[in-house]
């Protein structure tokens, strides 16, 4: 295979044992070390010895994929109800998601799997995890009409995403707060449960906030987008005070990409002129959503390498490119099609991602990426 993504130099580095790796991070969430710890300790005594972290991963991620397809199968537009069952499905699977998604960090430790190869992996999942999620709560919140709800829900929660690893390729900690993701995903199976108990129009109720007359359904939001607004501020504070060891163009350098993206990712859906966010918001958004994840995994990798982050990146650009053509009327190219080309080769150029690095850190590092050899017969997990 064509070395890209990692340098031969550190590539011959982790084959030889010279990349130490250890995880380093902090998370004080409330929610997780009153309630969530001894249930998580608890379901992580049943996961087979024989079975890789990278697998338990895998596990909760495909109840995210299903949760998902289910949603967009009877809300694409994001408007309309789906049967009750379909809620109830919402949240079970994002509960499965969250219990495997820190089931799998207990049990490479305890079994002495931890590896680089783990923590791609188990960010590769939470960052499409983060879009489907907020595509799917989206739907059950019924957010349709022009689209542009949803559009800024996710663009919140994935530049959140983002920072959060940008800071800790800065500092080399992951600092989570006291209400983070833990928090944020019991939030979003509230969201859902309500839709199963009271029935998918309960979001649509109306109430009066400092006297004016406010929708159900845009509270949540309003909330979220503002946890994310200080939860950034804070990811922005940590990364500036790099710029007095590193210097102020190698901090905010790796900040260029996700700027651009979300400038000309607007730009487009403002200009569209088949209006792709209220008439084709799925294409759209999971594209952009691919992108973010494509983009988060490059840092993570950058990191566990110690190579530098590229501050170019390719896949942006057509989002420039969409923009111009919708400014332009569609006078270069019919935008739908681009559109659709354009989520194809984002979801390839992951799935290439996916599969080089899954094929390195297996090759360098002697492991498989789904299950545990016995010992002797590989390196750590």
């Amino acid at each position: 295979m064509v070395i890209y993504y990692v340098k031969p130099e550190q590539l011959r580095k982790l084959k030889d044992g010279k990349l130490e790796y250890k995880y380093s991070g902090d998370d004080k969430s409330l929610f997780g070390k009153w309630f969530m710890q001894a249930w998580w300790r608890w379901v992580v005594q049943f996961v087979p010895g024989w079975l890789a972290p990278n697998a338990v991963t895998l596990i909760g991620f495909f109840f995210i994929i299903s949760s998902y397809l289910i949603s967009y199968y009877y809300t694409p537009l994001f408007s309309g109800s789906a049967p009750r069952w379909t809620y109830f499905f919402h949240t079970l699977s994002l509960f499965i998601y969250q219990t495997m998604d820190a089931v799998d960090g207990k049990h490479a430790r305890n079994t002495g799997t931890s590896s680089p190869l783990g923590e791609l992996f188990d960010h590769g999942c939470d960052a499409l995890t983060t879009t489907l999620m907020m595509l799917t709560v989206g739907s059950t919140l019924q957010l349709g009409s022009e689209g542009w709800v949803v559009y800024f829900l996710l663009m919140f929660t994935v530049t959140v995403f983002y920072l959060a690893q940008a800071e800790q390729y800065q500092t080399g900690t992951l600092v989570l707060w006291y209400i983070n993701v833990t928090e944020g995903q019991f939030a979003v199976m509230g969201i859902h449960l309500a839709a199963a108990i009271f029935g998918p129009d309960f979001w649509l109720q109306t109430t009066t906030v400092f006297g004016h007359t406010v929708s159900y359904n845009m509270l949540p939001g309003s909330i979220e987008i503002t946890v994310a607004f200080l939860t950034a501020c804070a990811n922005l504070i940590n990364i500036h005070a790099m710029t007095r060891v590193k210097g102020f163009w190698p901090v905010y350098g790796m900040l260029v990409p996700i700027v651009a993206a979300l400038t000309f990712a607007t730009l487009w859906a403002a200009y569209s002129p088949n209006h792709i966010l209220r008439d084709h918001p799925q294409p759209f958004l999971l594209t952009i959503g691919f992108i973010f994840a494509f983009m988060v995994g490059r840092i993570v990798l950058s990191r566990l390498m110690q190579q530098n982050f590229s501050r170019f990146q390719p896949l942006v650009i057509p989002l420039a490119v969409g923009f111009v053509n919708a400014a332009l009327n569609e006078r270069l190219f019919p935008e739908l099609l681009f559109l659709r080309i354009y989520l194809v080769v984002s979801m390839a150029a992951y799935t290439h991602f996916a599969l080089y690095v899954i094929h390195v850190f297996t090759s360098a590092l002697g492991i498989n990426c789904l299950t545990i050899k016995p010992k002797g017969q590989g390196k750590s997990q």
